[in-house]
């Protein structure tokens, strides 16, 4: 699951501003935000986490057996 509104309101990033770094209008930032927009493309993604200076990964929440969905906590509960 792509978590971007989580990782902007941590680091206190709007919109705009990612736009602004990254190139991408802003609408579609919104997108991925609210997510009406499925996750993004390779590239876009990169752009991001480069703007929000993180690694990618961070921008994912993983599942278990390493599917996207569940949280690093959930993961060592089913261990």
């Amino acid at each position: 699951m792509f978590i971007l509104k989580e990782v902007m309101s941590e680091l206190n990033v709007t919109s705009q501003l990612l736009s602004e770094r990254t190139g991408i209008p802003k609408r579609t930032i919104d997108e991925y935000r609210s997510k009406r927009r499925k996750e993004p493309s390779l590239s876009n993604g990169l752009k991001i986490a480069d703007a929000l200076g993180i690694d990618p990964h961070e921008l994912i929440q993983f599942g278990p057996c390493g599917q996207p969905g569940a949280s690093a906590d959930e993961i060592l509960e089913l261990k």
